[in-house]
């Protein structure tokens, strides 16, 4: 029976396999968790992500993509996906996507139901289209509450649907073999949810990446799906899937390509070139907050955003992979403690008092966020407490657009998101960042050294809500966070939901121990030959 006649809802349960070149061709019937249920069917589905290479690398995969092309309908080869969105759809998403300012998946769905229509008229293949899409629609709203970001995301991505959609779904046979995407080569975040939906919709999803190196952290909710298999292995991304006609006319273009792909690999640039200084000051910040080891919090402190893994720029946003961290206690060896410290908050502003935030009301003030949760820029920048105005105007809105985005995502930030009047205390703390922290939003040129924030907390206090806005701020803005809190008393995660930061826990506890110590802690400098001689 194929899906296309099928009114039965389709779910997918994740397998995993030893060896996927041989496991792939297997009947879905035969899988185990095949079931037919009165109003479903659940269909044992692989998301096998290969990081690395191995022997016989390119030999296998040209071997597989050959007898999937021969062997399974609705077989699809990914080596690039789709970069810009043609006019014609490009229109005809913007028809529908009206008065959307809020991360509502009801609405946005009602909304495009014509979209999904000039996707695919089959009823039943559009019918799970929509239903796949919704659920990865809610997971990537989950972390994507910016909705003019979110809006060229959905647009790209049903755009993609439009390209492959039909042609993989069409012929899908149940109880025998389902479709097949092979991706080879780097993805993007869209490219990486419209395999996740077509995961979904019970195709077999092969990801082959030889480099061992992704563009961006793949999202937490988008994780638990995927079976990651790693080979020792590395090799570059090449023109692998090319006829044998066109590796020889083309020669030295491929030569040329390969040594273009180690450039971009080492500099994490997605669309080769070096920058200019204040290239992207322009674009919209995207916080892509890394998980890190304790051991990289000092790592990374040195290494340029354009250098992390998660750096990248796409559709004029500009992602910076920054880190939020907390570590808690500290090592027994407290000189091997405090040159970790050294290291982590070198070049970095550090913050010595918790709380460090004037305890501010702000109630009697004017309504500055619609009921659509939308601050308004202009009547902002007029207010008598508006101190920004010495600032380049990319600054501002670069300020201005964090703060939307904290109002956007209280929910998810802070642990008092319920208070009254919580969108204007918001804004109006905001507005009050003293001149150390402008100097550091002026300065920051995106690619580059990523301003850093490191707070010792070495008393009893806890942050107070103005600390919390004020960290919010830094960590959404793409800087580095780091909370060293020696005593392991909660600090923090009393204002702010645990799970947007890490916490690193350390071998002991101690609540004497004070920044201004550090001294005593500091390895001494053995003197040279020639320094006690001479006496100095």
């Amino acid at each position: 029976m194929y899906l296309k006649q099928e009114n039965r809802r389709i779910e997918v349960v994740s397998i995993k396999s030893e060896n996927i070149f041989e496991d792939v061709y297997e009947f879905t019937i035969n899988r185990a968790g095949y079931k037919e249920e009165d109003d479903s069917i659940t269909v044992p589905t692989y998301f096998t992500h290969i990081q690395g290479s191995f022997e016989d690398y390119e030999k296998k995969l040209l071997k597989l993509d050959e007898r999937l092309s021969q062997e399974i309908k609705g077989y699809t080869r990914l080596t690039s996906f789709v970069n810009t969105v043609d006019e014609e759809f490009t229109e005809k998403f913007n028809q529908y996507w009206k008065d959307i300012r809020i991360p509502d998946v009801k609405a946005i769905m009602t909304n495009l139901e014509e979209v999904f229509v000039y996707i695919c008229e089959n009823e039943n293949l559009r019918k799970t289209l929509k239903e796949k899409f919704e659920t990865v629609l809610e997971m990537y709203l989950k972390q994507q509450l910016n909705m003019n970001l979110a809006k060229e995301s959905v647009k790209k991505l049903l755009f993609i649907c439009k390209k492959y959609y039909f042609s993989i779904m069409n012929e899908y046979y149940l109880q025998e073999g389902n479709p097949k995407i092979l991706c080879y080569g780097q993805i993007y975040r869209d490219d990486l949810y419209f395999l996740l939906l077509m995961y979904f919709c019970g195709v077999d999803i092969l990801y082959f990446n030889p480099t061992k190196q992704e563009k961006f952290p793949f999202p937490r909710e988008v994780v638990p799906y995927i079976d990651v298999q790693k080979h020792g292995r590395t090799s570059n991304i090449t023109k692998l899937f090319v006829s044998n006609k066109d590796n020889e006319t083309n020669r030295q273009e491929t030569v040329a390509y390969k040594a273009s792909q180690e450039i971009n690999m080492v500099l994490h640039e997605d669309k080769g070139g070096m920058y200019g200084s204040w290239q992207f000051e322009r674009y919209m910040v995207v916080a892509n907050t890394i998980k890190t080891s304790y051991d990289e919090i000092s790592q990374l402190n040195t290494v340029e955003a354009r250098f992390r893994q998660g750096f990248e720029v796409e559709d004029g946003c500009v992602y910076i992979p920054n880190i939020f961290s907390k570590v808690s206690g500290i090592t027994i060896d407290k000189t091997e403690y405090f040159d970790f410290f050294d290291t982590a908050s070198a070049g970095a502003l550090i913050i010595e008092n918790v709380p460090f935030s004037v305890n501010r009301e702000h109630t009697q003030v004017q309504n500055l966020v619609s009921d659509e949760g939308l601050i308004d820029k202009d009547v902002i920048k007029k207010l008598p407490q508006y101190q920004f105005s010495h600032l380049k105007e990319s600054v501002q809105d670069y300020i201005l657009s964090t703060i939307q985005e904290m109002v956007t995502k209280k929910d998810v930030l802070f642990r008092f998101a319920d208070d009254e009047n919580i969108d204007n205390f918001i804004v109006y703390e905001s507005l009050t960042l003293e001149r150390r922290y402008q100097d550091l939003l002026q300065n920051f040129d995106f690619p580059y050294k990523i301003p850093r924030i490191v707070i010792f907390h070495d008393n009893q206090e806890v942050f107070n809500k103005n600390d919390a806005i004020r960290v919010a701020f830094f960590v959404l803005s793409g800087f580095d966070v780091v909370i060293f809190t020696p005593s392991g008393y909660n600090d923090i995660e009393v204002v702010l939901n645990d799970f947007i930061y890490d916490v690193h826990k350390l071998e002991s506890y101690d609540s004497n121990i004070k920044l201004k110590d550090r001294g005593k802690y500091r390895k001494t400098k053995k003197k040279g030959f020639f320094e006690n001689l001479f006496g100095n």
